[in-house]
């Protein structure tokens, strides 16, 4: 439950990455809270769907925003969703407005075919996931 997730988070003062890609239904505006209250060192988080009958997690730009802006070593965020390209958790922009004013930018991948020509390293686990569409092609970072 996002209440369980928060209460451990916050006895994980020193946390630097989080990944909850899958836990569905368990990150909200609570989790993204605890974060920002406990969490400060953190540098890279991941979130969100990775089963496309499942709706999106329940997560409001606002809390995305509060995080990032107290997380201040956060250098990566990825939100998992079924998508083609962009960033389907952000259909109003909210998201991308708010994360750029915490100095981060949207980055998306190309599409499925040049993938096989230059995914490497870091982003080598997401090649067969976003092939299939599974999961999305798209995270921010900060300062890049």
């Amino acid at each position: 439950s996002p209440h369980g997730i928060a209460a451990f988070i916050a006895s994980l003062p020193c946390l630097r990455e989080l990944n909850l890609v899958g836990a569905h239904a368990a990150v909200d505006d609570t989790v993204l809270d605890a974060l920002a209250r406990s969490c400060p060192a953190l540098r890279s988080l991941s979130f969100g769907q990775d089963n496309e009958k499942l709706p999106p997690e329940p997560v409001s730009a606002d809390a995305l925003v509060r995080c990032a802006g107290r997380c201040t070593d956060l250098q990566f965020l990825h939100i998992a969703n079924r998508c083609a390209s962009g960033d389907p958790s952000d259909a109003n922009g909210a998201i991308a407005a708010g994360l750029a004013g915490c100095g981060f930018a949207l980055h998306v991948l190309p599409g499925a075919a040049q993938l096989k020509k230059g995914l490497e390293g870091v982003f080598c686990f997401w090649r067969v996931e976003i092939e299939q569409g599974l999961i999305s092609a798209a995270w921010y970072q900060r300062g890049a």
